[in-house]
């Protein structure tokens, strides 16, 4: 058994000191060279592409990410318990009046696990969680293509999400998304979860959300599900919704 955990970051600014984050944060990506990842025979093995992300930003700050031309293909083969995480254009933890500002074009993510068992994939584009206060947020995205496949893999997850924020409590959100392609396959997979979120704002169950949101979706584009020799499986879509649901209903 191996234990392999594969990163690859693209401009990440993991800013943890309230200080330098109140200075203003910048980050532009554009034309990056595809991004690849493979893993054969690695039980718990991890994969985690970022391009454009920013965590914990403090009071008063302001974080502009910009992401153009980005490209990610992660392959796990025979891996248990395996996870694929491919996030780009994304903003963690914004308090008091930090303003987030994040554009996403031309995005194209590929996640393939084979045989493993208990698999997770996640894709996340214009993603902004945890929000405070007077915190505001622009996302836009842009030509979004996600792509994730799962063969003989119990117990697996896939999730794709393109503008979407979570955990809001009196942020002001302004959401537009389009030209959006999203496919989802499990194959051999009993007691999957498949769920897709575009234009999307969760609260937290039983919370009312505290916030001013606008959520503009235009030329969804097309959302495929397949699950195939997959018993007790179950499958979820949201475009355009703001819910203080449970993140799977």
């Amino acid at each position: 058994m191996k234990h392999a955990l594969f990163v690859a970051a693209t401009l990440v600014v993991l800013a943890y000191s309230p200080v330098f984050a109140a200075d203003g944060i910048k980050i532009t990506v554009g034309d990056t060279a595809p991004s690849a990842q493979t893993q054969t025979q690695s039980d718990e093995a991890t994969q985690e592409a970022t391009t454009g992300r920013a965590h914990e930003v403090a009071a008063g700050a302001t974080v502009d990410i910009t992401a153009n031309h980005t490209q990610i293909n992660q392959t796990q083969n025979r891996s248990a318990d395996a996870t694929q995480f491919a996030d780009v254009g994304i903003a963690e933890g914004l308090t008091g009046s930090s303003t987030a500002n994040i554009t996403v074009n031309n995005a194209s993510i590929t996640q393939s696990q084979t045989a493993s068992e208990a698999g997770f994939q996640q894709a996340n584009v214009g993603w902004v969680s945890a929000l405070a206060n007077h915190a505001q947020v622009d996302v836009a995205a842009n030509r979004v293509n996600i792509t994730q496949t799962q063969t003989n893999a119990d117990l697996s997850v896939q999730s794709a999400e393109v503008g979407r924020v979570h955990d809001v409590d009196g942020a002001t959100i302004d959401i537009q998304v389009s030209d959006i392609d999203i496919t989802q396959q499990q194959d051999g997979v009993s007691g999957a979860e498949q769920l897709v979120q575009i234009g999307a704002v969760i609260g937290e169950p039983g919370n009312p959300i505290h916030t001013n949101a606008s959520i503009n979706v235009m030329n969804a584009g097309a959302v495929v599900q397949e699950q195939t020799a997959s018993n007790n499986a179950q499958q979820t879509v949201r475009i355009g919704v703001l819910t203080n649901g449970a993140y799977y209903p």
